[in-house]
């Protein structure tokens, strides 16, 4: 994925100016800066979310997304995590996937099945199948909700907003499990995030961080202090 001089702003607000980067296929990025910076803003902008101002150009595998619609990009391969999933009330779980993926009704089985047994790896039960989509669940739930979708969709380029906030111990391994497997398929990843733990045992190349208006390359060992002893 290739980003060239990308500016984003909400209501009036620029918060990020002039942002040029390329994501390579296996890439894993951490992505860090206070609260309110722009983090979510730029993961949105970047999936078309339509009360998002953006200029400048995004190319997956060369070809322009910025004036397609959010499930365009997503069938070329780009997923978005929600920081806060939204309920959808009368929709299924698998329904969603159902209709985001196109699954032919000859295909229904074995991609029910299929879920089913993603559903187990993230710890939710089969039931979540026809739950409507996160109507009920608890943070922690919502989030392993999230990570089925990503398991099942495995985009090209994905960025997951926060998707280690609210979960328990195992649910924190889950996410690091997940992010170094798809990695290793070589698919890419950015991981918007506030948890030290969570990097720290993640496999990642480099981070990014917002500073006045811009998303600056930092290493390793930055991304951890500024996690750790918080920003200037």
């Amino acid at each position: 994925m290739k980003i060239q001089d990308l500016s984003i702003a909400i209501d009036n607000q620029e918060l990020l100016k002039q942002f040029n980067r390329t994501f390579v296929s296996g890439e894993t990025v951490v992505i860090i800066g206070p609260n309110g910076c722009g983090k979510s803003t730029f993961a949105h902008g970047i999936m078309g979310r339509n009360d998002i101002e953006v200029e400048g150009s995004i190319k997956i595998d060369g070809q322009e997304i910025t004036d397609l619609e959010t499930n365009e990009r997503s069938k070329l391969g780009l997923f978005v995590s929600w920081q806060t999933p939204p309920e959808l009330p009368g929709v299924s779980t698998f329904g969603l996937i159902k209709e985001i993926k196109e699954i032919k009704s000859k295909d229904i089985g074995k991609e029910l099945k299929e879920f089913k047994s993603i559903l187990n790896d993230v710890g939710l039960p089969e039931t979540w199948t026809t739950r409507p989509v996160n109507v009920g669940g608890s943070g922690g739930e919502r989030k392993r909700a999230e990570l089925s979708n990503l398991l099942s969709l495995c985009p090209a380029y994905a960025i997951l907003d926060e998707i280690d906030t609210g979960l328990d111990s195992n649910g924190l391994k889950l996410v690091v499990d997940i992010i170094n497997q798809r990695k290793d398929k070589n698919l890419s990843t950015m991981l918007i995030t506030h948890n030290i733990n969570t990097v720290q045992n993640l496999n990642y190349d480099y981070g990014l961080m917002f500073e006045k208006g811009k998303l600056v390359e930092i290493d390793k060992e930055t991304v951890e202090r500024k996690l750790r002893d918080g920003y200037e």
